[in-house]
């Protein structure tokens, strides 16, 4: 039984990240998508592993089952209300009223600090951004964590702001 162990460990040291991903992709929740994939090796583990023989496709196949079931049951009203995400709870005018704080925020930073955030939040990577601004990787790296802390600060500085350097992030990658 001792052999069973490392199989067991490599297999989900090896798919978990996948399987939740998979999950993830398909709209479920973050907290649903963990207890999904857990379920999808609870599954796979009840099987004889004699009778796999492509434990991959095999295993993809159970999370597209339990995929189907999260997706087909019936939810409870709060159960939908929170997967709908904060932007839907909130109204157009709060949107709007964050849109503008956000952007006050923004227009406080130096034009290079503002550049820098904004390229890291749309997914550039580090070694672009030093591209396109023509600085070292290291001077972006370090333009980038000052901005984060001014923009914390600036956002604590208004007792209305109750966002941050990531919540802006978050803004502009939906975008």
């Amino acid at each position: 039984m001792t052999t069973a162990q490392p199989d067991t460990t490599e297999l989900v040291n090896g798919f978990s990240d996948r399987l939740f991903r998979f999950f993830r992709s398909h709209g479920i929740s973050y907290s649903e998508a963990q207890d999904l994939t857990n379920d999808t090796f609870v599954a796979f583990l009840d099987r004889d592993p004699a009778t796999i023989q492509n434990r991959a496709a095999f295993l993809m196949g159970i999370a597209r089952k339990k995929l189907l079931q999260a997706k087909t049951r019936p939810r409870t009203y709060e159960e939908y209300r929170s997967s709908l995400g904060p932007d839907v709870l909130t109204s157009l005018s709060q949107r709007v009223d964050r849109d503008l704080r956000i952007q006050a925020v923004l227009m406080q930073l130096e034009d290079d600090e503002r550049t820098v955030f904004i390229l890291r939040c749309d997914g550039m990577t580090i070694d672009e951004i030093a591209d396109i601004t023509e600085k070292s990787p290291a001077t972006v790296k370090r333009r980038l964590a000052d901005t984060r802390k001014k923009i914390d600060e600036l956002a604590q500085r208004n007792a209305d702001s109750s966002f941050g350097a990531d919540d802006i992030a978050d803004h502009y990658r939906e975008m």
